[in-house]
């Protein structure tokens, strides 16, 4: 039984900005309100008397499950919504109903690496970087390599699965380090030989290849 909300706060999240480095540009902020898509929330959607989504930039957003107990599985973009860091209790209370344990479903829920919140014409958005504009890419340099979008990424080698792939000069776009979060520790993550960022000729995104 799943009797906490789901909040993913991604791979390893518990430090800051130590490992967002080389090529980091905030949010350009361009895109307008037509492009926000179902990870967006309106602002009085939920608790009139709570902005749970306005933002400012780059740090100022999380991405949470949309229901109280989230989905079964791996979630989706639409499964998940963005919303200011310090407003997940908020919205919490909004979708559960109150205090107290929540009867949810006795199933299994994944973590995605490729899911994260930034901060989009003033509102935090939801988005799978596999499709968003910050996985665009034109050739291989354009795209890193990344374990999640936390704010840290673990040391040493991890899972070939929570690997991402998406544009460099859009990290910190991308990643998630939030204010309430500490240094990230002295170390550096170890991608498998094996792995490799590559520009999809075919739909123009950075993805994760894995050679034999």
């Amino acid at each position: 039984m799943r009797n906490e909300f789901l909040i993913m706060i991604a791979l390893g999240a518990a430090g800051c900005s130590a490992q967002v480095r080389e090529g980091a540009t905030p949010d350009a902020g361009t895109a307008d309100a037509g492009t926000l898509d179902a990870g967006t929330l309106d602002a009085g959607t939920f608790d009139a008397g709570q902005d749970l989504v306005t933002c400012a930039g780059p740090g100022t957003c999380t991405v949470v499950s949309r229901s109280c107990c989230g989905v079964c599985g791996q979630p989706a973009a639409g499964d998940m919504v963005g919303l200011r860091w310090d407003r997940t209790e908020a919205y919490r209370t909004s979708v559960c109903g109150g205090t107290g344990p929540v009867p949810c479903p006795a199933c299994a829920t994944m973590e995605n690496p490729h899911l994260t919140a930034t901060c989009r014409a003033s509102a935090c958005t939801a988005i799978d970087v596999r499709t968003d504009q910050t996985s665009a890419c034109t050739n291989d340099a354009d795209c890193m390599l990344r374990y999640g979008t936390g704010c840290c990424e673990p040391c040493g080698t991890d899972l070939a699965s929570r690997l991402t792939a998406f544009r460099r000069d859009a990290l910190r776009t991308v990643v998630r380090c939030l204010p309430n979060e500490g240094a990230c520790p002295p170390c550096v993550p170890t991608y498998p030989a094996n792995a490799r960022a590559v520009c999809n000729a075919r739909t123009g995104h950075c993805e994760v290849s894995l050679s034999p």
